[in-house]
């Protein structure tokens, strides 16, 4: 059943309604299961069937192996001929987007017929790009290398012998002016390195080495943790960069101290007070965590002894690459969460949502004056719910935004060259 056949209002049917069959039966191929829980919506009832196929989109058919039940995706995979974390990378990226064309729920976004859907799935086996993503300059060449991987092997060869000659002759001449620079470039940058993370690095209280105590989790609060550090280091202004929560704190410094602050970077974050006038269908599912972070003591019992599985669920979940992170790497986050009071502590900060909302609803006609520069991943699915940048521009005076392909939530730990670039970009000026 289409959205359309769904809808009561006797909206006529054509091709399209095919195609949105079609895309039903290409997501069950691809992940096992249908768009959605047929065993639930049976039990729910023909009206609330017809609600959830007008109303909620489905996870992306990468998402929805990504969380999958280990048994389940390995049982999925084996029926590719393939393992579980090669399938999901083969999923992603095309494949969701072929899929979520043929579902959408405005049949005019759909492939007009089947043929339409067909040429696309074709494309997408010959290497070619498709029509169901918008075809930057990068995704194009990436396709016509992989159609023509002879001919940009022997250019890439050709490339290499260049490169490798130049490298040579540059080298030695090199080699005496740079011995000569290294002694003392290595003092200052070491002596700037130190500055700039005394400045920009404190855990939020309830995280990491800092204290846990009881109360006091509101971004106001957080916020004025950090003046206060600025006062202890002898620092009258400082940039800021922060990264989902680490943003809404900043977010709030950066309106109760405008003064202090000089410019700010918010890393994949929607902003506290949008996020809750769009906590319904889709978004609220994705935030599931937050309710349950919010629930007084029992988050603290249920995680307690299994960090490893609660954090790895995320940052697998949410990367574009769901083996980004190594075990090992992984660890060390999760070495740190275990430290005594950590869950009561980043539940807590969870638990002020209703505080901060107040406090963001309370100045949100007061826009941030310091330049803003706002970085997201673009295959974080609860950002493609939101143009972050104009959600941000609704937030601030002066604000650039950069999205970055291939990139889920922790976009720092994804595309840590794009980021980098961006951040000495934005900040090249700043001078303390």
């Amino acid at each position: 059943m289409s959205p359309e056949q769904a809808d009561v209002s006797g909206v006529d049917v054509d091709t399209r309604t095919d195609v949105y069959s079609l895309g039903v039966l290409l997501y069950e191929l691809l992940t096992g299961s249908p768009p959605f829980d047929g065993g639930s919506l049976m039990k729910a009832g023909l009206d609330k069937i017809r609600q959830v196929i007008r109303e909620r989109d489905p996870a992306r058919p990468s998402m929805r192996l990504s969380t999958m039940a280990a048994a389940d995706l390995t049982t999925t995979a084996q029926r590719h001929h393939s393992a579980p974390p090669a399938l999901i990378r083969s999923v992603r990226g095309d494949l969701d987007w072929i899929v979520m064309k043929a579902l959408e729920k405005d049949r005019r976004r759909r492939y007009e017929t089947a043929n339409g859907l067909a040429l696309d799935i074709q494309r997408y086996l010959a290497n070619e790009p498709i029509s169901a993503r918008p075809p930057s300059n990068l995704y194009k060449l990436q396709k016509q290398v992989l159609r023509n991987k002879l001919l940009f092997t022997g250019i890439g060869v050709i490339a290499l012998l260049l490169v490798m000659s130049l490298i040579v002759v540059s080298t030695a001449l090199a080699k005496e002016r740079r011995s000569r620079r290294e002694a003392e470039t290595e003092s200052v940058k070491s002596q700037q390195v130190a500055k700039f993370l005394e400045d920009i690095a404190p855990d939020l209280r309830g995280y990491g080495d800092t204290e846990k105590p009881a109360s006091g989790y509101d971004k106001r609060t957080m916020a004025n943790d950090l003046a206060a550090l600025m006062d202890h280091l002898g620092h009258k202004r400082a940039a800021i960069v922060g990264h989902d929560r680490g943003a809404r704190v900043g977010t709030r410094f950066a309106k109760d101290h405008r003064d202090r602050v000089d410019r700010f970077v918010a890393m994949d974050n929607v902003p506290t007070r949008i996020l809750a006038e769009n906590s319904g269908g889709r978004v609220g599912q994705i935030g599931w965590f937050v309710a349950f972070l919010g629930v007084p003591d029992l988050p603290e019992v249920l995680i307690a002894g299994r960090e490893e599985a609660w954090l790895t669920h995320f940052y697998r979940s949410w990367s574009y690459n769901p083996d980004m992170m190594s075990a090992e790497e992984i660890d060390v986050y999760v070495r740190a969460y275990r430290q005594p009071g950590t869950i009561r502590g980043s539940a807590m900060d969870y638990r002020a949502v209703g505080e901060d909302v107040k406090q963001d609803m309370e100045d949100s006609a007061e826009l941030i004056t310091c330049p803003v520069l706002i970085l997201w991943g673009e295959d974080f699915e609860l950002n493609s719910r939101f143009n972050l940048l104009d959600v941000w521009k609704g937030m601030a005076e002066n604000v650039r935004g950069v999205g970055i392909p291939q990139c889920g939530h922790l976009c720092q730990e994804e595309k840590p060259e794009i980021i980098n670039e961006e951040l000495l970009r934005f900040l090249k000026d700043w001078t303390g």
